[in-house]
């Protein structure tokens, strides 16, 4: 994950396809994968449901100015998922997401990772009861599946209003 050239110029297609690729192997790997909030298809955490593969969002550099004064570069790169959540008769409900914004140092190595569990089963509640309680109004249900309503930015201005 080291630069390949100036890192205060933006990277080119290729180094940043080069970057996805080195670190899609790291968090693939099987162990990684709750360090990066993500889930392999096995994961007994799952249940009925099931996950697609990660896929790096995007990977772009950084700077800043470090301890002692100088400019530092940092990557910042951010890793998705997407778990298919499924009801009782294993029909699709909605999708929830997961995954992590990683920091990763001039040399590669990872300073800080913010994750958010695609694992997670307290906050997948949380985002069920928020589809399925009185706020709901923003959400609607096709063909089994929780949908955004059309022209939600309408609606949210139009419920504003009311309040």
């Amino acid at each position: 994950m080291k630069f390949k050239g100036d890192p205060g110029s933006p990277s080119g297609a290729e180094e940043l396809q080069r970057q996805a690729c080195v670190l899609g192997q790291v968090i693939s790997q099987p162990d990684f994968l709750p360090l990066f909030g993500l889930s392999g298809p096995t994961d007994p955490c799952l249940a009925q449901d099931t996950v697609e593969l990660p896929c790096v969002q995007s990977i772009r550099s950084s700077r800043r100015i470090g301890p002692d004064g100088q400019v530092v570069f940092d990557l910042v790169a951010e890793v998705t998922q997407r778990r298919v959540v499924r009801d009782d008769n294993g029909n699709v409900q909605f999708y929830f997401y997961g995954g992590s914004t990683l920091i990763l140092g001039p040399d590669g190595a990872i300073r800080y990772i913010v994750s958010k569990s695609v694992r997670n089963n307290q906050r997948l509640q949380r985002q069920r009861d928020f589809l399925s309680g009185d706020r709901n109004h923003l959400w609607e249900l096709v063909n089994g599946t929780y949908m955004p309503k059309q022209q939600l930015f309408r609606l949210l201005h139009h419920n504003g209003a009311k309040s």
